[in-house]
């Protein structure tokens, strides 16, 4: 038999397990963004009309890698649930279909199909917000960080900053020059390119190009100038072509002005002749005609600008057809006449000297076995190595991998060595393991085997 104290603790214990232990329980299990399993999206819409609440939309796919971090390291947090717990009814919809789908994500196959072709998703992860009341209101795209993704989820809130709440403003024509920037540039985060060009171009030549030369040439009007430039017609274009040092000047950068012009250039005058439906991955089956290219060009802007553009898509078509000889020969060329330069960088990323030359170098050791064409190679990586602030193992890396191309072994053994032995000092600064690919090239070199691509 049970004494009356044993009864009693064993009451006593109940009791606290039903106020502190599972309270604690189902807290801990509700940190995140709880989402609604059961409902249907009409009871979804019920729900959200009586407690006052707006809609949450997860609109994912069963393959798509960010979903899948979104859901591990987003939608759980405590941070994220607090806020979006309050404020939404939430919803995981599946725009995918698979053979594990289990009963209740067959339920919603319609629901899916419905968002799909009515919001033209086509990108995932993409999120949807709906009004109490089951009106769309504003959307997201892609992966976010947990502050970006409850900044987006509160632009939802705000009627003043809700796309489609901005958007059908704008489209009974309430313009609000202020938010249009606002606007267009949503409409592009969110894939709408078409809406957000249309946008931006009735800004720039019904706002910006009408506003006096003071009010215009400010670094913010520019900038958004410059993303959304379409055409040489225009008379943004002007600006970039006509008053190049006064933009430089107010961007603080060098060649700004340039890079825009060249890619419009480009886009109007090579692109079409180089690649079908200026797609770069289907280029024409005839060389192009370089020389009347660069005439054209010549005719309708300057023979410095047409020079320099045909030199840069024609880097960019040898580069495709792999016709490694004429490249090498074609990126010595570039950079004698105007520098060191990195290829694969976006116009508005800035990368120090050194650092152009020794990609330029190591880009010719993988494509070039000419001796004369190393050679030069190795006086850039040469140059990046003495410029350099500090030494860089990279620089080292190419110095020696030139040197072992052009037979020089011995040299090149020397200064693989100087790569490992700073490789491994850096990471012991850093306390990190040493990356191992300057060794291993180090024991390459001693083995006789190739370090460069097989061309």
């Amino acid at each position: 038999m049970i004494s009356n104290a044993e009864n009693k603790k064993i009451k006593m214990t109940k009791l606290f397990y039903i106020v502190v232990i599972i309270p604690h329980m189902i807290y801990a299990q509700q940190k995140g963004i709880q989402f609604e399993q059961k409902l249907s999206w009409k009871q979804v819409q019920e729900k959200a009309n009586a407690e006052g609440k707006y809609i949450f939309v997860d609109c994912f796919a069963t393959w798509c890698g960010p979903c899948k971090t979104m859901d591990k390291n987003v939608f759980p947090l405590e941070k994220v649930g607090d806020y979006i717990n309050a404020k939404f009814i939430s919803v995981k919809l599946q725009m995918d279909t698979s053979k594990q789908d289990n009963g209740k994500i067959r339920t919603r196959y319609a629901d899916a199909r419905f968002m799909m072709q009515q919001y033209k998703i086509n990108a995932f992860p993409s999120f949807l917000f709906f009004s109490p009341g089951g009106r769309i209101v504003h959307r997201g795209l892609g992966l976010k960080n947990v502050d970006d993704f409850i900044t987006l989820a509160s632009a939802a809130c705000d009627s003043k900053k809700q796309y489609y709440t901005l958007l059908e403003n704008y489209q009974q024509g309430k313009k609000e020059y202020a938010i249009m920037p606002y606007l267009a540039n949503l409409a592009r985060t969110i894939g709408d390119q078409n809406m957000s060009n249309s946008i931006a171009q009735d800004y720039i030549n019904n706002y910006l190009m009408k506003l006096k030369e003071e009010e215009l040439y400010t670094k913010e009007n520019i900038e958004f100038i410059s993303s959304f430039i379409q055409s040489s017609k225009g008379k943004s274009f002007s600006l970039f072509y006509k008053q190049p040092c006064k933009i430089d000047k107010l961007m603080n950068r060098k060649e700004f002005s340039q890079c825009v012009v060249d890619y419009i250039i480009t886009k109007e005058e090579i692109d079409p002749k180089l690649w079908r439906n200026s797609n770069p991955k289907t280029p024409f089956r005839n060389s192009p005609n370089w020389n009347r290219i660069t005439s054209i060009i010549s005719k309708k802007f300057n023979s410095d600008y047409a020079e320099r553009i045909v030199l840069n898509a024609k880097l960019k078509w040898l580069e495709y057809k792999k016709d490694w000889l004429e490249y090498s020969k074609n990126v010595v060329w570039k950079v004698e006449k105007y520098g060191p330069y990195e290829k694969y960088a976006p116009s508005y990323v800035i990368f120090s000297v050194d650092w152009k030359f020794n990609a330029n170098a190591w880009d010719l050791f993988q494509h070039c076995t000419d001796t004369s064409v190393l050679t030069k190679a190795l006086a850039w990586c040469d140059s990046a190595i003495k410029i350099t602030p500090g030494p860089n193992v990279e620089y080292f890396d190419t110095y020696a991998n030139l040197l072992y191309k052009m037979g020089r072994i011995r040299d090149a053994i020397t200064e693989e060595e100087n790569a490992v032995k700073l490789e491994e000092e850096n990471a012991a600064k850093d306390k990190r393991i040493p990356d191992k690919v300057y060794s291993e090239t180090l024991t390459k070199i001693r083995k006789g085997e190739q370090t460069w691509p097989k061309q």
